[in-house]
């Protein structure tokens, strides 16, 4: 992902692991540091915590032992490992970048990784344009995440049917299942509904994507953390009343101050979305 552009003097950003700082005018190079050393501190708990997790769930299913440490010790510990490496390879990047930046060298960025930012009022005027019901397709991100949680119902859902045949293989009867079987039980048919859940989303998103009415929303906060970015924005609804709302910003590149695009039910303007957190995407004119 680019960095965008610096909200307060409109100079290219650099990314400090994965907040982006401008070496310009300094805008958010402190928030940067601080969200580099809280992520490679937080490793150390990350590993307790998905050793405890692992734990329990070999102890629930009575796994043999050197499968057990595989999976207690070994499993938890690669992706954190890799994990911990980026951080220390972000964390010496932005040092460098720093230096440079204090001794008033500014880094150098091809324009092929730094396009300018897409205007949202350019956007607005285009969507508003287009006939109703306006093309949709399910975006990229969209395919990616209703992949994702495909895979992950059917790995879960494929070792708690093995599991589970195997302990009522060995008792025969289902009186012989433990409540803890039982709770496990639940908790497999509750995930098999979570590609329901996707799939409902997106038809919500695709109804007003067609369908509804569209404002240009301004971000009033931002709140991120290691991963994921939230914003809260507020806009005008078609009775010139204003409201608020919050949204997952999946670019993770709004700020305090800029603009994004909502599509909004006229009659409740409750039932909306974000452009930044949308799965399907309007296909513009002159847009494969």
């Amino acid at each position: 992902m680019p960095a965008p552009p610096c909200p307060q003097c409109g100079a290219q950003t650099r990314f400090g692991g994965y907040e982006p700082w401008c070496p310009a005018c300094g805008w958010n190079r402190e928030v940067a540091a601080v969200r580099l050393r809280k992520a490679s501190r937080a490793i150390p708990l990350y590993y307790l915590i998905s050793v405890v997790m692992f734990g329990t769930f070999s102890r629930v299913w009575h796994a043999p032992r050197p499968f057990t440490l595989l999976i207690v010790f070994v499993f938890p510990a690669v992706p954190l490992l890799l994990l911990y490496a980026s951080l220390r390879w972000s964390q010496k990047r932005f040092e460098r970048d720093v230096r440079d930046a204090e001794a008033g060298v500014r880094p150098a960025v091809p324009p092929e990784l730094a396009p300018p930012a897409p205007s949202p009022a350019a956007d607005l005027r285009v969507l508003k344009e287009m006939p109703r019901p306006r093309p949709v397709r399910m975006s990229r991100r969209g395919k990616i995440n209703l992949l994702v949680t495909m895979i992950t119902v059917a790995v879960f859902e494929f070792i708690f049917l093995l599991m589970a045949w195997k302990r009522y293989a060995s008792g025969g009867r289902l009186a012989g299942l433990s409540k803890t079987d039982w709770m496990w039980t639940g908790f497999a048919l509750l995930l098999a509904l979570a590609p329901l859940g996707v799939w409902k989303n997106l038809q919500k998103q695709k109804a007003l994507l067609e369908s509804g009415e569209i404002a240009l929303a301004r971000v009033l906060r931002r709140m991120r953390d290691e991963s994921s970015s939230t914003i809260k924005y507020e806009f005008e609804d078609a009775q010139g009343n204003k409201a608020s709302g919050m949204a997952s910003d999946m670019t993770q590149s709004l700020y305090e101050g800029m603009s994004v695009v909502v599509f909004f039910d006229a009659q409740n303007s409750r039932r909306r979305v974000a452009q930044c957190e949308c799965f399907c995407e309007v296909v513009l004119p002159g847009v494969e």
